[in-house]
């Protein structure tokens, strides 16, 4: 355990070097930490999973801000509801992490949204988080891209409080559509595998 914390305080530094410009070598970040060659060995296979790939840089079609045009069905027999939003998705934590933040109105009301989306290394998985101010509870999703990187398919469960809390299946669909728009799909699924599309949200660049 002191073996693999050692390790993690090594690879914090040195990637906390690499991105405030400082051009050290592997040899050179390490020098003077007496590491043992087991931990220059666990240093190397950690910092596989530390920097981001191009996993991460097939994100970067959704950065930037953007107009929305939000639907939504309560009924899937019932036209949907509309409304409209503004998006901010910028880059943190050095490319990791994709984050986004969203006003628009629910039913009426104002709301507001923010969420992270990244590419786990170690799991190889896209995974997210959200959390808007409707509720006290987060959604987690995990999910893959297509061969072109150009459909994001996640899933999760969140608790629904009016099934006893009981966890429901929920999947989600990220489009790139051209340079300026993209389409995010959400689609509720029953005990019976069929799914409900309840959300729709397309995204134009602002101009």
């Amino acid at each position: 355990m002191k073996s693999r914390m050692f390790i993690i305080l090594v690879a914090l530094i040195a990637v906390g070097a690499f991105f405030v410009g400082r051009s050290f070598s592997g040899d050179q970040q390490m020098e003077g930490m007496q590491m043992t060659e087991e931990q220059k060995a666990q240093y190397a296979e950690y910092m596989k999973y530390a920097i981001p790939d191009e996993h991460h840089k097939a994100l970067e079609p959704f950065a930037g801000n953007w107009d929305l045009v939000i639907k939504s069905w309560m009924d899937p027999a019932a036209p949907p509801m509309e409304s409209k939003g503004t998006s901010e998705s910028k880059w943190i934590l050095g490319g990791r992490y994709l984050q986004e933040t969203v006003a628009s109105e629910m039913m009426g009301s104002p709301f507001n949204g923010f969420g992270l989306t990244g590419y786990d290394l170690m799991k190889k998985e896209y995974v997210g988080i959200w959390m808007d101010d409707m509720t006290t509870c987060p959604m987690l999703s995990h999910g893959q891209a297509d061969a072109a990187r150009k459909v994001f398919t996640s899933e999760g469960t969140y608790p629904d409080v009016m099934q006893n809390m009981k966890e429901v299946k929920y999947r989600m669909v990220a489009k790139i559509v051209s340079p300026d728009s993209h389409v995010m799909e959400m689609f509720m699924v029953g005990d019976d595998g069929k799914e409900i599309k309840n959300m729709e949200i397309t995204y134009t660049r602002k101009k």
